[in-house]
């Protein structure tokens, strides 16, 4: 098994997204692990690249409601008998 899976806390240390026992614990080994230093530099190029990427945008309080329930009806629609050929119908007289 690769070192990085091995400490997958890097990741999370590098964004922050550890709780702080475990962002303790993290930063105590990374100082001794020379392997883990290069993987945390690895990683903050990536996370200074995400940050710049683009501005942050707020979502709708709703949003989550709205892509679950779409999910759901994805679902439920290609789960019903005959839902393969009447999709399959829709895409042939769309095309």
């Amino acid at each position: 098994m690769s070192h990085a899976l091995r400490h997958l806390d890097a990741a999370g240390w590098v964004l922050g997204a550890l709780d702080p026992e475990d962002a303790r614990r993290f930063a105590d080994h990374l100082r001794s692990c020379v392997q883990c230093q290069e993987i945390v530099a690895g990683l903050e190029v990536v996370a200074e690249a995400l940050a710049r990427s683009g501005p942050v945008v707020e979502l709708p309080a709703d949003h989550e409601a709205k892509t679950v329930a779409a999910v759901q009806y994805a679902v439920m629609a290609t789960s019903r008998p005959g839902a393969a050929e009447r999709k399959a119908h829709r895409w042939w007289h769309l095309h």
